[in-house]
């Protein structure tokens, strides 16, 4: 019987065809998650409007953009979202209008109120979002959205372009990612410590008894398994640990494959495997330093009715591991030669071993939910099997608010000072575009090369270097630049821009992959970018 995902369009087409892609990549459940976000967007610039059409096409539930401008000459010609018959019009209402044309699942609203009005009459619009962007706003407005953002927990991004330079700041106090989708994560077969389960079947598998096709079909985490056996039995040790000693063990391999009536080798692919994955496989199992300090994090000594089920998880997950001395098994097996009966068979086994490991820590947090006076149902089978299963791979980022670091910039002088005499090529952007922030506080308006503007951004180019003590002289040319677009948004910088910021809100609202911590330069001049934690 087909599995049938509890949403369907209204149209003939059902959901499962329309994110047919992305479903491929979060999964069911990151895309209900996405729904049920509310994103709100600060000023419709031309990369906000961007951002959010990367968000509507794969379907976030709500958004509200919050902007009192009217469209502009310069909107019309940056913007692929306002046209000359737009002009005066108010720039949410229009952004509001044609992005919720472009997929009808999604719920968009306009409110036409600046930054003061939306902080001192409409905070529940910050207070039930998933996520804050905040696009081409003054330092000023910066900072009181980062001091609302923050004392409401919500997440907040900051996302100013000028010509070929983009600068992009994630806020979040504390946020926590089950599933991380590492890129090379090593299969978890546990060699080192098979499990009874797997030792009794085993002890079923003679290699020396079998004939020809079951030899060249045996699952090669069975033949890892049975020349480890071997292996220490002979050498006395677990594990081969060393470049020579695994030289031996894959010698064995070797060895053990079969030759035909003239002693040429058989072609057994199964042992060409077991060779190939040796190395990765031959492993010991433990706990990762970064995992480690998530076991030990202090927030696991304080919980209460109010902590969110992953630090409970957390807490449950430190009990199982001091306990069994491992994480609970993944239950993942690769794909492999094998005929059908026998990978089935070891398959089983590794999902059941996983599936009790996990009711194993669901229990401990049942336990601990009790103890702490919160309901054990808030922790459900699957969110626990979830857990479990990306145990090894849970990442944990906190970070500071960008109030703080635009009142202080000496907290990270050292590092941007650093960077600068290294001769990284993006801090000085970083310097130049908080600078360009700034300057659009004090004169209302982007710096530009005419009149006294290039003057005056030089001066406050110069006076930032200055309070923030940095001794590296920047390059005249990153000054220069920045004079020279005047602050311009270009079309082809703000799209690629926008996909780029919604991948990170979207990282967030669905708590999968890990996003950057916590600035982000883009640069199409150098044809890259640099991420730095100041």
């Amino acid at each position: 019987m087909a599995f049938e995902l509890p949403w369907k369009m209204s149209g003939t087409v059902d959901k499962t065809q329309k994110y047919d892609r992305q479903l491929r990549v979060w999964g069911d459940h990151g895309q209900t998650s996405l729904e049920k976000a509310h994103v709100c967007l600060v000023n419709a610039s031309a990369v906000g409007t961007e951002i959010l059409k990367s968000l509507v096409l794969p379907g976030i539930g709500h958004f509200t953009i919050v902007d009192d401008s009217l469209v502009s000459g310069e909107d019309a010609g940056c913007n692929f979202f306002f046209a000359g018959g737009e002009i005066g019009k108010p720039r949410a209402e229009v952004a509001v209008k044609y992005l919720c044309e472009m997929n009808e699942d999604v719920e968009g609203h306009a409110v036409k109120i600046n930054v003061a009005g939306l902080l001192a009459d409409s905070i529940d619009i910050i207070k039930t979002s998933s996520c804050v962007i905040a696009t081409h706003l003054p330092e000023k407005d910066l900072v009181q959205l980062s001091e609302a953002c923050w004392r409401a927990n919500v997440p907040l991004l900051i996302a100013h372009c000028c010509g070929m330079v983009a600068y992009v700041r994630l806020q979040v106090a504390e946020h926590c990612v089950v599933e991380a989708h590492p890129d090379s994560a090593l299969h978890d077969l546990r060699l080192d410590r098979p499990f009874p389960e797997l030792m009794k079947y085993l002890e079923t598998q003679d290699l020396a008894t079998m004939d020809k096709k079951d030899h060249s079909h045996t699952p090669y985490v069975v033949l890892l398994h049975k020349f480890l056996e071997d292996w220490k039995a002979k050498h006395g040790t677990a594990m081969p640990s060393d470049y020579k000693e695994k030289s031996v063990f894959k010698q064995m391999l070797r060895d053990g494959i079969r030759c035909n009536e003239e002693c040429v080798p058989e072609d057994e692919e199964n042992f060409g495997e077991a060779l190939n994955k040796a190395n990765a496989c031959l492993k010991i199992t433990e706990v990762s330093q970064e995992v480690q300090s998530i076991l030990k994090d202090p927030c696991l000594d304080q919980l209460s009715s109010s902590s969110s089920s992953f630090w409970i998880l957390v807490r449950a997950l430190a009990l199982f591991v001091e306990k069994e001395g491992c994480l609970p098994l993944r239950g993942t097996l690769p794909d492999m030669t094998a005929d059908s009966q026998r990978y089935i068979s070891v398959q089983t086994i590794y999902r059941n071993k996983a599936a009790e490991d996990a009711r194993s820590v669901l229990q401990y947090a049942q336990e601990i939910c009790r103890n702490i006076g919160k309901d054990p149902s808030t922790i459900s089978e699957s969110e626990t099997n979830l857990f479990c299963k990306n145990a090894s791979f849970l990442r944990v980022i906190r970070g500071r608010p960008f109030a703080e670091e635009a009142r202080d910039s000496a907290v990270c002088t050292r590092e941007i000072d650093d960077a600068i005499g290294a001769e990284n090529p993006y801090m000085p952007l970083y310097v130049v575009m908080r600078a360009a922030m700034r300057f659009l506080e004090q004169h209302g308006h982007n710096a530009g090369d005419e009149g006294s503007d290039a003057s005056l951004f030089k001066d406050l180019v110069s006076t930032m270097t200055k309070d923030w003590n940095l001794s590296a002289p920047l390059p005249e040319s990153v000054v220069t630049d920045v004079i020279a677009y005047r602050g311009a948004e270009l079309p082809f910088i703000t799209g690629f821009v926008g996909a780029l910021i919604s991948q990170e809100v979207i990282k967030i609202v669905t708590q999968q992959f890990v996003p950057f911590n916590n600035t982000l330069i883009y640069s199409s001049k150098l044809n890259g970018c640099a991420t730095f934690q100041l």
